[in-house]
């Protein structure tokens, strides 16, 4: 897995409605023409991510309780124990290929499809 990360212009303020962007729509294409062509072909998934305060970040708001997060992280490998009781495998990740089609298929595609 690659995933990597660029500002939208070279002073990573185009398309953020509190700031001004500096630069001609020219000098951005050139700025984002810098990643060579077989790069950019082997990225499958672009995704701008608009700009934050920091006060989103400052991490004053209550997050999840680790007790419940550890509770559902156990419920799934239980789970996972439970499915390949019977085969040489703990989680996912063991999964062998030829097991595939017996635990990971796919009933229908997104156009109703069966497989």
């Amino acid at each position: 897995m690659f995933i990597g990360s660029m500002n939208p212009c070279p002073c990573g303020n185009y398309g953020d409605h509190r700031l001004e962007c500096r630069y001609s729509p020219n000098q951005i294409t050139c700025y984002r023409n810098k990643l060579s062509g077989p790069l950019m072909d082997r990225l499958d998934l672009h995704v701008e991510v608009p700009a934050i305060k920091y006060e989103q970040l400052d991490g004053k708001e209550e997050g999840e309780p680790s007790a419940e997060i550890r509770s559902r992280v156990e419920a799934a490998r239980s789970r996972q124990r439970g499915r390949y009781k019977n085969i040489a495998a703990a989680t996912n990740i063991r999964l062998r290929s030829k097991y595939f089609k017996q635990y990971c298929s796919l009933s229908i595609n997104l156009c109703g499809e069966k497989f």
